[in-house]
């Protein structure tokens, strides 16, 4: 896929709460598609070199307007192209996530954070089932009663 990129600016700052880090911002003109995104990130991790899409939210939903799946040829020939550029500029290999100690510990505080859900098939779940066996709550099943409109 052909893709070439109108501008490009470092990212400095990132707060280092993610498993990667932001290091570039660019806009980025796809001809065959007709279209042009602004502020595609350049990111770098573990696992290398990625592009993602811009940050775009939709009112009044929790999804991301823009979407691209990794590995993709759309966001494959983004990286490269964005990559390539970066380093044309004179851009630093940022420190690897790998040797920040700070962004390792915020990674596995948010892990130990999460509850796991437990995962129940149709045939198991009773009727007659306490909440402690299904995970939940009473605060859980209140607040499940509210959205619902059933409370």
């Amino acid at each position: 896929m052909n893709c070439e990129v109108r501008g490009l600016t470092f990212f400095h700052g990132d707060d280092g709460r993610r498993g990667f880090v932001n290091v570039a911002l660019a806009t980025i003109d796809f001809p065959e598609l007709r279209l042009q995104l602004e502020g595609v990130r350049l990111t770098h991790s573990d696992k290398g070199w990625r592009a993602l899409p811009p940050v775009a939210q939709i009112r009044g939903s929790s999804g991301s307007a823009i979407y691209w799946r990794s590995g993709s040829p759309l966001a494959d020939a983004a990286c490269k192209a964005m990559l390539a550029m970066y380093e044309k500029m004179g851009g630093p290999k940022p420190e690897a996530v790998a040797d920040n100690v700070a962004a390792r510990r915020r990674i596995a505080e948010r892990k130990a954070r999460a509850k796991p859900v437990p995962y129940r098939t149709v045939e198991e779940i009773d009727a007659g089932m306490a909440l402690s066996e299904m995970g939940l709550s009473r605060p859980d099943m209140a607040g499940l009663a509210r959205t619902l409109g059933v409370a």
